[in-house]
């Protein structure tokens, strides 16, 4: 409106004085250079004027963004600064400079161009793998074009209805879905003559999949293949041991395991992954050698006599990898591991062989033990007093067997035939039997048959039993347990030890040249003990005759027992043994005889002894029903552990020699009857005729 008023005026005051159809006199003039027209950038822009003027001149603006500097002047030359402001509108624009000299009018005409337009909104979009459609408004006042790059357009298309200038459409763009883990990004172009402009598209990959199922695996040492089912969408890289080789399969992958000639088991670890998602999945490959063997016992004390020598045993028959173990509770009976095994109870001593001695874990569940290792025997047993009576045996047994199959299935069970009593025991429950150990030997064996044997799933028997009579009939006679049902430290664990081997591995126990270093057997008792166990072995539910018969003892006297183990008594002499009645060493805290204990009167003790005392060759003589635990000193200021001192023994007669003395320089005798009942003043006086020291008269 004031550029209409003000040409207006302009036009009122040029015709003012003027005559009709008459041309005004030109008195005064006006001349602009370099021109009078102007077309400027969008940005904004200064032009300078050449004013020649033949009077006083002025002039006006018909727009504020459109300016003159100075916007008036004197007569004659000079300059002014013609400028535009920059043009954020997205339309051209006009306006115009009027010159007023002396009355005479002049105009200088601008036109400035638009701020170009070519725009997207949105300008990104950020997709999920399964695609989708999605808009974008383009605006543009020019002219334009759109692209998409040729990779981009494998899964971007987009839909604009025309491309005009001074428009805006909405485009649609339809983003597939993306089957890969990886992200993608593409652009969608828009060119015009003097803009560009993009819409960036993110797209998501899948979500990672990676399940392996895959548990650690024990294999045999001949070798082994096994399969690891894989779901994945992802790049793998395999890790595995030399030993171990692996190929893909649509479903996972196929492991071959080479066979293991080494002498130890060998473990690897095979990992599955995929470190650009940070994914991973690792077990371990555990390969026995054929030097291994691991065996464990569902016992009690009778699967301990038997095991307490197995280790060094079996080192001897040439295995490496040795791993014994043995679920202990004494005397417990098979129900009471079956139900047990149905709980999962914590009632367990767990004791374990894996490096030449024992240890133990208290408090233990069987499952977890039976679980955790590859077993390649599993024992199992009744309680002793039980052990010959049918009626205990089931529903026991077959859960104690169905436990172990489920858990241990490339485990061999095997069954362990426990012994009849001692002839003289006093264990409670041998009145079951009438007291009569061979009635008890043969119920035992008839529970073997009919129990054990008849269900077809045990793989042998283990005939201990068996063993220790066959051993009874020898020289060593009714002598081998400790208390009347254990073992005894030195024959009868030693005897039951070689059986559990000899019938474990089938190997020949004939040159087994350990023998366990804190007892002393001389080669007539070795060869008696090899025969017991090699005749059970060949026959192992019925008795054989030693060949090595005892000799009739004509007296329970030192020379009458010397005589019957085939020594001739003349050629030895008795020593003095000094005995302290009601009293005992224990070589674990000093090597002083206690006599104010609870139990010393069970008790007599000898005095020290020193290897001058007892040379090698000297007989150690015991009559039956008595033991005596030999113990033994370093030094006299020495304590020895609890695992080295020395245990009882029942055999009847020892002859010393090296292995007996050991690395002992001092040894005493604690001499008791045998299970160490206590003894008033009469059963004293019986320790004073049972126990003898013969040393060679040479």
């Amino acid at each position: 409106m004031k550029r209409i008023l003000f040409a207006l005026l302009v036009v009122l005051a040029s015709c003012e004085g003027m005559e009709p159809n008459t041309p005004p006199a030109a008195k005064e003039s006006i001349t602009i250079s370099p021109s009078k027209t102007f077309t400027l950038s969008e940005n904004g822009e200064t032009v300078r004027l050449s004013i020649d003027a033949t009077a006083d001149w002025t002039s006006g603006s018909s727009a504020g963004w459109l300016t003159l500097a100075p916007d008036s002047g004197s007569k004659g030359k000079g300059e002014a600064l013609l400028t535009v402001k920059a043009n954020s509108t997205y339309e051209k624009r006009a306006g115009t400079i009027v010159f007023n000299c002396g009355g005479v009018i002049d105009t200088v005409y601008v036109t400035q161009n638009a701020a170009a337009l070519l725009s997207a909104d949105p300008n990104s979009f950020t997709v999920g793998h399964a695609g989708g459609t999605y808009l974008s408004k383009i605006q543009s006042n020019e002219q334009y074009e759109m692209t998409i790059d040729e990779q981009t357009s494998t899964w971007v298309t987009a839909d604009l209805p025309g491309t005009k200038a001074l428009d805006t459409r909405t485009l649609t763009v339809v983003v597939a879905p993306n089957e890969d883990v990886h992200g993608r990004s593409g652009k969608i172009g828009f060119t015009s003559a003097t803009q560009t402009a993009e819409i960036v598209i993110t797209q998501k990959g899948k979500d990672p999949v990676f399940t392996v199922t895959a548990s650690n695996r024990n294999c045999p040492a001949s070798g082994d293949s096994f399969s690891v089912p894989v779901n994945t969408n992802l790049e793998l890289t395999v890790d595995v041991p030399s030993w171990i080789t692996c190929s893909r399969t649509v479903e996972g992958y196929d492991f071959s395991v080479s066979a293991n000639e080494g002498d130890n088991l060998r473990t690897g670890t095979v990992t599955i992954s995929n470190k650009e998602f940070g994914k991973s999945a690792s077990f371990t490959v555990n390969q026995k050698s054929p030097k291994s063997l691991y065996i464990l016992a569902i016992g009690n004390s009778f699967s301990w006599d038997a095991m307490e020598y197995l280790y060094q045993i079996l080192q001897e028959l040439g295995y490496k990898d040795i791993f014994l173990g043995n679920l202990y509770i004494g005397g417990c009976t098979l129900q009471t591991h079956a139900n047990n095994l149905t709980n999962s109870s914590s009632a367990y001593d767990y004791r374990v062989n894996k490096s030449g001695s024992w240890g133990s874990t208290s408090a233990f569940v069987a499952n977890k033990a039976l679980a955790e290792r590859d077993w390649d025997y599993i024992s199992m047993q009744q309680a002793s007093g039980s052990s010959g009576m049918p009626d205990t045996y089931e529903p026991y047994l077959s859960t104690i067997v169905d436990a172990v199959k489920r858990l241990c299935p490339g485990a061999k069970r095997m069954w362990h035939m426990t012994w009849a009593y001692q002839g003289n025991s006093t264990h409670s429950e041998f009145s079951k039997y009438g007291k009569d150990q061979m009635t008890m030997y043969n119920a035992i064996v008839n529970c073997v048959k009919t129990k054990v044997q008849s269900r077809g799933d045990f793989d042998f028997v283990i005939p201990c039993g068996t063993a220790v009579q066959n051993l009874r009939t020898s020289f060593i006679g009714d002598n081998i347990t400790r208390d009347g049902y254990h073992m005894s430290y030195d024959v009868g664990r030693y005897l039951t030890g070689l059986m559990w081997a000899r019938q474990i591995t089938g190997k020949s126990i004939a040159d087994i040249s350990y023998k366990p270093s804190q007892y002393s057997y001389n080669e007539r008792q070795l060869s008696a003990i090899k025969e017991a166990v090699e005749n059970a072995y060949n026959k192992p539910l019925e008795v054989t005759e030693s060949s090595y018969p005892p000799v009739p003892v004509v007296s329970e006297t030192a020379e009458g027992i010397i005589a019957s183990f085939g020594y001739t008594p003349a050629n030895y002499q008795g020593i003095d043994i000094n005995l302290t009645h009601n009293g005992f060493y224990n070589s674990t805290s000093n090597s002083s005889i206690s006599t104010n204990a609870s139990n010393s009167n069970q008790f007599a003790a000898t005095r020290i002894f020193t290897k001058t005392d007892i040379p090698n060759g000297s007989l150690i003589v015991l009559k039956s029903g008595f033991q005596y635990r030999p113990e033994g000193w370093t030094s006299l200021t020495t304590k020895n552990s609890s695992s080295n001192r020395p245990g009882n023994v029942t055999s009847q007669l020892v002859e010393v020699d090296d292995s007996w003395w050991g690395s002992w320089n001092y040894r005493a005798f604690n001499i008791a009857k045998a299970g160490n009942p206590p003894l008033d003043a009469a059963g004293q006086a019986e320790l004073d005729d049972c126990f003898w020291i013969y040393v060679p008269k040479n």
